[in-house]
């Protein structure tokens, strides 16, 4: 765990300096999402590239397993659909469609305990997480050009779970959090 501390302090300075290598990519080729450009807002679309190149290597060094494979290519596929929807307009249907079938497939590959042995209320609870995911992709994806407040509601978040994991002691997945 203390490697895991060490390594959690590294990630924010390694991150500070992708985004600056993104902004400076950006800049050089003019790759700013196209709907931000129409209002005059110069917004990069690698951004959220630059943390997913650090999630990749904080799970594939960290927690290598098959189940983190699969969550990597789901996020991969949510990161390339991100990057297609800012350079050309891909319709709300296919989006909503893409996004739909990544949160089924998370759903089906999370180990999410089985918490009743009446079916029916676990169906209620898949249902309840499928619609929290489809809600929170799309609502990350409505503010991320709002000068940070995504990142800032993804750390209150993120310090919120961190806390009840604390104090609550529920079975999360630490590595997960961090």
């Amino acid at each position: 765990m203390g490697q895991l501390l060490a390594e959690f302090y590294l990630i924010p300075v390694f991150h500070i300096i992708l985004l600056f290598l993104a902004h400076y990519i950006s800049i050089s080729f003019k790759l700013f999402d196209k709907k931000e450009l129409i209002k005059g807002n110069k917004i990069s679309i690698l951004g959220g590239f630059s943390f997913y190149i650090i999630f990749i290597l904080f799970f594939t060094f960290n927690f290598f397993s098959f189940s983190n494979l699969i969550f990597i290519f789901l996020a991969s596929v949510l990161i390339i659909l991100g990057l297609l929807d800012d350079l050309i307009e891909v319709s709300v249907f296919t989006r909503l469609f893409i996004q739909s079938l990544i949160s089924i497939i998370y759903l089906y590959y999370a180990d999410i305990y089985i918490f009743s042995n009446l079916y029916f209320i676990n169906y209620i609870i898949y249902f309840s997480l499928f619609i929290l995911l489809i809600v929170s992709i799309n609502s990350f994806n409505f503010i991320d050009g709002s000068d940070g407040l995504a990142t800032s509601i993804f750390i209150v978040i993120l310090i919120n779970f961190l806390i009840v994991d604390n104090y609550v002691n529920f079975d999360f997945n630490n590595e997960l959090i961090i």
